[in-house]
């Protein structure tokens, strides 16, 4: 017969030998919350494995505990957007209000989350600066002057061209592109070698500009 102390300013309990070794007995409502409880993490892991299947999403997100096996991670995956327009196609960087957009299509580039993406994209309002020409045209030669700005604005530079509001835009300082179709393509990072490694695609997709802008 062995003794244990249940605490201070409580009684002397005893335990038999044929208590060592007895299993733990659980009442009914605790096997229902055990039972709770395994149904809920079976039901985090089957999501998790269609939501892999169905929509690539990271092994780092919807609790399915990949972190330890991959590096495949939403951080460690690239995201190329371009817009097809009237001077060609232009790799773009989104704007900074699409960010959600952003993170959602790289943890969970699913068709639907690309499409949508890519159709935000489309129906910015993309614009390049016109050269500034007034310091050496005088008034006679403003049509001349707005003519060649705008030809110069074809030749630009990838950098150059954002999305502004269109409350912003200024004719006399911006030129619109017009946008026909934005890409969005999800790239991750595979092992090629012992360090380094490279650009896999992952999942891609497109839409198309509203003409005209109404987006109703």
């Amino acid at each position: 017969m062995v003794g244990i102390s249940r605490g201070s300013g409580t009684k002397q309990g005893t335990m038999t030998n044929s208590d060592i070794g007895r299993q733990p007995s659980f009442k009914g409502g605790d096997s229902l919350r055990i039972m709770l409880v395994i149904a809920l993490v079976g039901g985090v892991l089957a999501s998790h494995v269609h939501s892999r299947s169905s929509m690539d999403l990271s092994p780092w997100k919807g609790g399915g505990f990949g972190m330890f096996s991959t590096i495949d991670s939403p951080g460690d995956r690239l995201l190329r957007t371009t817009i097809h327009t009237d001077i060609g196609p232009i790799n773009i960087a989104a704007p900074q209000d699409l960010g959600d957009d952003v993170s959602t299509v790289l943890a969970a580039p699913s068709e639907q989350h690309i499409e949508d993406l890519a159709f935000k994209l489309a129906n910015q309002t993309w614009v390049t600066q016109k050269p500034d020409f007034d310091s050496v045209m005088t008034p006679a030669d403003a049509t001349a002057a707005d003519a060649m700005a705008d030809a110069l604005a074809l030749f630009v530079e990838s950098s150059t061209v954002q999305a502004i509001d269109d409350a912003s835009f200024d004719p006399n300082r911006h030129h619109r592109v017009q946008v026909d179709e934005a890409v969005v393509t999800v790239y991750r990072l595979e092992p090629d070698g012992n360090t380094s490694f490279r650009p896999v695609k992952l999942a891609g997709g497109s839409a198309l500009a509203v003409p005209g802008g109404d987006l109703s």
